[in-house]
């Protein structure tokens, strides 16, 4: 990173993230396999059909590699403490994934390509910054992230949001500054 002003600052950043995700759901097929007749007082009948059930169990697990430029602006500092407002404009790329479906009690590893590999975002928060002795800082930010396209996979019922509301949390170490 680099201070442009007193206040404000750019700063680059290449990332990785990894997100695993479980997911257990039980849904409707739309087959009926039961029809349940009563009688009635009147001796009519009443049929109510019973839809067949099954049961989906998933596991993935999703690698990416970013790279990301974010401006940083400080307001109501203290030797200690102050407050920022950030906005970030950065990209991710799909390094690795894998999806694997429980069918019959046994794991089976699923065809894994998503649609999307590479994604772009942008995000905005705000947030409250410790001044640690030797130059390090903690940085507590929440944050509002947008991206461009929505991360479907061809294996997965559900997609991923395009919007999420997230914790960002650094830790942060300025050279030069004691």
């Amino acid at each position: 990173g680099r201070a442009i002003t007193p206040n404000f600052y750019l700063d680059g950043q290449i990332s990785f993230m990894k997100a695993e995700q479980n997911t257990n759901f039980s849904y409707s097929t739309g087959n009926v396999d039961t029809l349940i007749a009563v009688q009635q007082a009147d001796q009519s009948v009443l049929v109510t059909p019973v839809y067949q059930f099954s049961n989906r169990e998933i596991s993935s697990q999703y690698s990416y590699g970013g790279l990301t430029l974010s401006g940083t602006y400080y307001f109501w500092s203290t030797p200690r403490r102050r407050f920022n407002f950030m906005a970030t404009a950065g990209m991710q790329y799909l390094l690795n994934s894998q999806v694997e479906e429980k069918i019959n009690g046994h794991w089976i590893p699923q065809r894994s390509e998503s649609t999307e590999k590479l994604n772009y975002r942008f995000m905005i928060g705000a947030g409250y910054n410790w001044i640690l002795k030797g130059g390090w800082e903690v940085m507590i930010n929440p944050a509002l992230t947008y991206y461009l396209r929505q991360s479907n996979t061809n294996e997965l019922p559900y997609h991923m949001n395009q919007t999420t509301l997230g914790l960002n949390v650094m830790v942060s170490k300025s050279l030069g500054r004691n």
